[in-house]
């Protein structure tokens, strides 16, 4: 009842038909999959310690955690171009470079390099806790973040009212994304004791917001998919026969 009340609300704010159950399906089962690869990870690095093997963790590289999480956004970028295909507002091609980025990013730990060469070339020191590291790679994202925002704000401005509800829809995937990616990390270092039990529940709770915020992005993008199709084939059945 919850959750089609839920699905109802949504429906109704955007304006269209309600969402099917292969999207309810679809979500249902990456947020399980999120679920597991974390309990997986829990539990076996109560067992170990921090001798837990890479591939069973959910937040070191070439983890399994990773790599699903790089599937999903590299699956909701390429709906987005889908969607650009089916309806040309450019915004859709500018937030899949978005999410494309945030991949590469993340895979060859570009914000990572950008961010010590900054704190060492502009000798930033760090406070309130942070490492100079920690200023040097804020410092890269939000240089990064205006790089993108530019055409994200000029694309947006210059799309249609129904593109401009749906681009919303998936700003507020991205925001959560960045709250527990950027937020919840920061904070494991400002306000978090030495307590390995309150550092495993924090760096648990990170994982499993980036990971389902990734599992909600791609749920975003098929709706929107499956929102504006039925208009795009109208038009060029329309077109067709004329």
């Amino acid at each position: 009842m919850l959750k089609a009340a839920a699905t109802d609300r949504l429906t109704a704010a955007l304006g269209h038909r309600p969402v099917t159950r292969g999207l309810a399906t679809i979500f249902v089962v990456l947020l399980l999959i999120d679920v597991l690869l974390l309990v997986v990870n829990v539990i076996v690095r109560i067992a170990v310690g921090n001798d837990i093997p890479s591939l069973l963790s959910v937040s070191e590289d070439a983890s399994l955690g990773e790599w699903f999480g790089y599937l999903k956004l590299g699956a909701a970028a390429a709906v987005l171009l889908m969607v650009w295909r089916l309806t040309r507002q450019a915004v859709y091609v500018v937030l899949a470079v978005i999410l494309a980025t945030i991949v590469l990013d993340d895979a060859l730990q570009l914000h990572e390099h950008a961010g010590e060469a900054i704190a060492g070339v502009l000798t930033l020191s760090g406070g309130a806790g942070l490492r100079s590291l920690d200023v040097g790679e804020l410092t890269a994202w939000a240089i990064a973040a205006l790089a993108l925002g530019i055409p994200l704000v000029l694309t947006y401005l210059r799309s249609t009212r129904e593109t401009r509800k749906y681009v919303q829809l998936v700003a507020y995937g991205l925001a959560v994304l960045v709250v527990f990616a950027v937020g919840v990390d920061m904070a494991r270092y400002l306000f978090v004791s030495g307590s390995a039990a309150v550092n495993l529940a924090m760096g648990a709770l990170e994982s499993l917001g980036e990971l389902a915020s990734m599992t909600l992005l791609v749920v975003m993008t098929l709706f929107i998919y499956d929102a504006v199709r039925p208009r795009a084939e109208d038009r060029n059945a329309v077109a067709d026969h004329e």
